[in-house]
């Protein structure tokens, strides 16, 4: 690869003779074929390869070395692994501002409570400060290498600027678990994060993100401190901070003056302004699956794409899809069927007059709903029932004068035209004639009405058909 240099160059190239035949390789020849001769043009294209290389560089030929392809591969990978030299493949779209780096910090701080710095904390009643934030992810791994269950990391968003102060995070791999607080250090009001847990460890910390500090303040973010211990052995690096810390909500947001969360100005849309929101929630749930399902709103309106469960007759044709499902259903029974028992099927979908119609089943008979038990038929309605209602009394006296009833209970009660004795043949010994009885009455024990029930109330019910235009 070397230029020649053996008395037998020339200086200045000579001109390539004419190719023959396609590009191939070299041969040895045998068997008829003559061996291939790479030739001065072959020797003169491998030199021009080699300066080539070199020549890009940046670097001088040197007939006693024999690196030069090694130098100039390492300089080409050094130069394209500076951010800084390293062409932006998308031009087109210029970077705004500048990107902060990951930052590291670390602390070996065992048995102990600790704070880190984020931002002075800033209300009405300090002077008007400029913007101070901490905006990003923050990654803490305490303990040594193997300890990954010790892992924690914290979006936060925290900005404090002219007298108000707002901040949220959210947390993810709680191990710790830290939480906002309002510090005093160095006559400056801090916001910053308190450790929960009384072992802060020895933890290595990452952020990544955007931070700054207002000018008129000390450059004290992120700084780390302890305040109390566990261990005498291990001493806090600022005991005086345990009097000076307030303790606030970690995972609300300060609100603003109009009562907005922090970077909002606004209040939240209202549902239908989210563009193709049906679209959204029909990929989540079909609106095929919910044809046939049953509904009870809060008002009476009526609701597009339902219809009252109320023996409606509708037509196949414009209820394809509601029809589709009755047809195939358990609980499809003939029109006549259902007109002679209402009551007894009231949950069935009728064929209407069998051609182009269908009937709706009926929930406005008065029936209430429940989970069918095993041994019942689904759709089967049951008749009213009650739990046996008992009650007793107690009759006294001779069989010739007659009894007296002498006590009664539950449901019973006397019934009598007299002092409450029953006299032997009607005739009466003492001046009483008459009769005495027992009658039931349920109301002595249990609420009654013309329909035996549980608590109720009454609402419309809707079966949701999927034809929107219907």
């Amino acid at each position: 690869m070397h230029p020649l240099q053996n008395g037998s160059q020339v200086e200045v190239k000579p001109a390539a003779k004419p190719k023959v035949g396609p590009a191939g390789y070299f041969t040895e020849g045998g068997e008829g074929t003559a061996p291939s001769y790479p030739g001065a043009d072959w020797f003169n294209a491998v030199i021009e390869e080699f300066k080539s290389v070199y020549q890009a560089a940046g670097l001088t030929f040197e007939p006693n070395k024999f690196d030069h392809l090694k130098r100039a591969i390492s300089a080409n990978i050094a130069e394209h692994s500076d951010p800084e030299k390293t062409p932006d493949p998308h031009p087109q779209y210029p970077l705004k501002g500048t990107v902060t780096p990951l930052e590291e910090f670390s602390w070996d701080n065992h048995y102990q409570r600790g704070l880190i710095l984020l931002i002075p904390y800033i209300d009405e009643t300090s002077p008007k400060a400029n913007e101070s934030i901490v905006c990003g992810s923050l990654m803490f791994r305490r303990g040594n290498a193997g300890s990954g269950n010790r892992f924690e990391v914290l979006q936060i968003r925290v900005r404090s600027s002219y007298n108000y102060t707002n901040y949220s995070m959210d947390r993810g791999y709680v191990v710790w678990g830290w939480t906002f607080c309002i510090v005093n250090y160095m006559g400056q009001r801090w916001l910053a994060l308190k450790s929960q847990t009384d072992n802060v460890q020895s933890c290595d910390c990452k952020f990544i993100g955007f931070r700054r500090m207002g000018p008129e303040f000390p450059d004290h973010q992120f700084r780390f401190m302890t305040y109390e211990t566990t261990n005498p052995a291990y001493p806090p690096t600022n005991p005086e901070l345990a009097t000076e810390i307030v303790s606030i909500s970690g995972f609300e947001p300060l609100r603003n003056q109009n009562g907005n969360p922090y970077y909002s100005r606004d209040l939240p849309p209202e549902i239908p302004e989210i563009p193709q929101l049906d679209d959204r929630l029909g990929a989540l749930v079909s609106r095929q699956t919910m044809i046939g399902s049953i509904v009870e709103f809060s008002t009476d309106a009526p609701r597009p794409g339902f219809v009252k469960a109320q023996r409606m007759e509708l037509s196949r044709f414009d209820y394809p899809q509601l029809w589709t499902l009755a047809s195939s259903a358990s609980n499809l029974a003939e029109q006549s069927t259902i007109d002679e028992s209402p009551d007894a099927y009231a949950a069935y979908y009728g064929t209407g007059d069998g051609i182009t119609t269908f009937t709706t089943p009926d929930y406005h008979q008065g029936h209430y709903r429940r989970g069918a038990q095993s041994s019942l038929v689904f759709g089967e309605a049951q008749g009213d029932a009650i739990r046996n209602i008992e009650g007793f009394a107690t009759l006294n006296g001779l069989a010739s004068r007659g009894y007296l009833a002498n006590e009664s209970g539950g449901a019973f009660a006397p019934a009598s035209n007299g002092a409450g004795r029953i006299l032997k043949n009607d005739v009466a010994t003492d001046g009483y004639n008459g009769n005495i009885g027992l009658r039931l009455d349920a109301s002595r024990v249990v609420p009654t009405a013309e329909e035996n029930r549980p608590k109720t109330i009454n609402t419309y019910v809707y079966i949701y058909h999927g034809e929107e235009t219907a």
